[in-house]
């Protein structure tokens, strides 16, 4: 049998994926312990896996989440492993119906899955998956990880389960304060801060990591209706990520908001000397602005005597670098290239190079080995990146214009510079997630009427949650990639060197711009990587693994913010650069001392 596609992954001609397929389909018909439905349904899956049909697939998925039960998903999570590495679109999509499983018994298995196989990539990205999860039962497929597992996944778990509002959540969270308190009792652990803040954000209480104060007012309280407080979101929108954070992550945002104007530098090629142009390709400051986050905005004319010493990071706009004529008798005309249409009409050309300096490049590169982060988009990984860091990336061959599916690279969903980015967006406290609030009583018998609410725009509403039957939601696949749109002569990311290149998210749909260059299976959107020699502290990790003297961090995006077509896939990049700022951020007062005075 010929290999298939599926949204451009190739992948059934691997041997080991056919091998788990049958396997599957075989232990299914041999089994007379196994179901009739669940049988049934995962045979459409696999049905439609062979066929290569991306949207039989999802409707075969649909159709087995409906089904629901421990067979249904012990079959799908067979298949996970077996999935060649190309086929990113296939193993995503896998993962998509397995986190959208709404009942008990389906997500109690897939938390005893991903706790056996925590310490592999395929934990890490299920986990990851389970951020779109819109049903409270998601508790019973955390549990085993928050309660057990490493702490960076029971960090991931904790911050999901924060936004669950049931009693079962409430006696995890509260077991793990307790918990944690007794292994440490002189220092507060990550974790236990976490699951304190998870709790403060369910029920509205404020015992800070006190384990006795949440235990003994859970023992009086956990029989009892669980009050949330329906409050609304900010009072003034931004229209950016910053209207969704979870209050696990506005702390890391309050010290952006407090810090100076200059711990962010954005450079920028408007021109006001030589030539009066703006060659950005996109305006990251707009972003930034709009975000409320203080910047100071460089223009590349005078980047070379700014001093740098507040800065810890700077973000490098797209720009053209090319060189251009800038007579003011020519006239653009010809075949357009390098985003710029040839000089015509003239026989004398003035050239202009608006590339960044060679003193440019070595200053940026001296910011980055002494501690600074680079946030760098687009071309300037030929302009910038490939020059000052030779050994790690550079740029490959060019693309044409186009939209991709983008999704995490596999093993690294949990990566600190992911978070937020498809965790389902909460518009306001009162309905979301849709987490057990349909099924709930108002306080008292009030109905929805404007008299219960306070003054200031409908906050005050309270509304009961009740112990009792688990709650599920309508089954639906719930996705987990976003479309990303690639600016035409963007160059395809080449990594030189793997072990300390971080890849973050990546596309199987990235198409060549000539037959003659090699189609990879799947083409890198984002990633890090943090420069010097020998061992390096990881990356997005806290404080505490970053000393003063550690290199600091690059990150590079195909393309950028100003191609997007929605919020929703610009949001996927805001996120991105805001974890990154919150980490760079971190790191300029570790440098500067004052994180360890506070």
């Amino acid at each position: 049998m010929d290999g298939v596609i599926i949204n451009g992954a190739y992948f059934m001609n691997d041997r080991k994926l056919l091998f788990s397929v049958l396997f599957v389909i075989g232990c299914l018909c041999g089994s007379p312990a196994s179901g009739d439905e669940s049988r049934d349904a995962l045979k459409t899956v696999l049905k439609s896996l062979r066929a290569g049909d991306a949207k039989a697939l999802e409707a075969s998925l649909e159709g087995i989440i409906e089904v629901g039960g421990k067979k249904s998903i012990s079959g799908l999570l067979k298949l996970t492993g077996s999935v060649p590495p190309g086929s990113q679109t296939v193993y995503w999509s896998l993962l998509e119906g397995i986190s959208s499983f709404v009942d008990k018994p389906a997500l109690e298995e897939l938390g005893s899955y991903i706790y056996k196989h925590k310490s592999k990539a395929i934990a890490r990205d299920l986990l990851h998956a389970l951020q779109t999860s819109r049903t409270r039962n998601v508790v019973y497929a955390l549990a085993p990880i928050i309660r057990k597992g490493p702490d960076s996944l029971r960090l991931k778990a904790i911050k999901k389960l924060a936004r669950v509002r049931n009693h079962e959540a409430v006696d995890v969270l509260v077991e793990v304060v307790e918990i944690e308190e007794k292994k440490s009792r002189e220092e507060h652990t990550s974790v236990m801060v976490a699951a304190a803040e998870g709790l403060t954000m369910i029920t509205g209480q404020q015992f800070g990591t006190s384990a006795v104060n949440w235990g003994g007012w859970w023992k009086t309280n956990k029989d009892k209706p669980l009050r949330v407080s329906a409050t609304g979101g900010p009072s003034e929108a931004t229209g950016t990520v910053v209207d969704h954070l979870s209050g696990l992550r506005k702390k890391g945002f309050i010290g952006l908001e407090n810090a100076p104007k200059k711990g962010i530098v954005v450079l920028s090629a408007v021109y006001k000397k030589k030539v009066r142009r703006d060659l950005n390709n996109d305006h990251m400051e707009e972003v930034l602005r709009r975000m409320g986050i203080p910047h100071t905005v460089v223009y590349r004319e005078d980047f070379d005597k700014f001093d740098l010493r507040e800065t810890g990071a700077i973000l490098i706009n797209c720009a053209q670098s090319n060189k251009f004529c800038i007579c003011p008798t020519c006239k653009p005309g010809g075949n357009r290239n390098n985003r710029l249409y040839r000089c015509t009409g003239c026989d004398k050309h003035i050239i202009f190079d608006p590339s960044l300096t060679a003193d440019s490049v070595e200053k940026i590169k001296k910011f980055v080995l002494a501690g600074g982060f680079v946030f760098s988009e687009d071309w300037i990984v030929k302009e910038f990146v490939e020059k000052a860091f030779p050994k790690f990336i550079e740029a490959g061959f060019k693309l044409p214009d186009h939209n991709v599916t983008i999704a995490p690279v596999r093993g690294m969903a949990t990566h600190p510079y992911l978070e937020g980015i498809y965790v389902v967006r909460e518009e306001n406290e009162a309905d979301s997630f849709d987490f057990g609030l349909n099924d709930l009583e108002d306080d008292d018998g009030a109905d929805d009427s404007d008299e219960g609410e306070d003054e200031g725009g409908g906050k005050g509403r309270t509304i009961v949650v009740k112990r009792g039957d688990d709650h599920t939601v309508a089954p639906e696949l719930r996705k987990i990639r976003h479309n990303w749109q690639i600016d035409d002569e963007s160059f395809d990311l080449t990594i030189k060197n793997r072990s300390r290149v971080v890849s973050l998210l990546g596309s199987s749909d990235v198409k060549p711009r000539s037959a003659d260059d090699k189609k990879k299976p799947i083409s890198i959107v984002a990633l890090a990587f943090r420069p010097g020699s020998g061992k390096t502290a990881s990356i997005g990790v806290g404080k505490s693994k970053t000393p003063p003297g550690t290199p600091g961090v690059v990150v590079q995006v195909l393309s950028h913010f100003g191609k997007q077509h929605s919020d929703t896939d610009e949001f996927s990049l805001q996120n991105l650069l805001l974890n990154f700022l919150i980490d760079s951020n971190t790191a300029r007062l570790n440098r500067s001392g004052k994180a360890r005075k506070r």
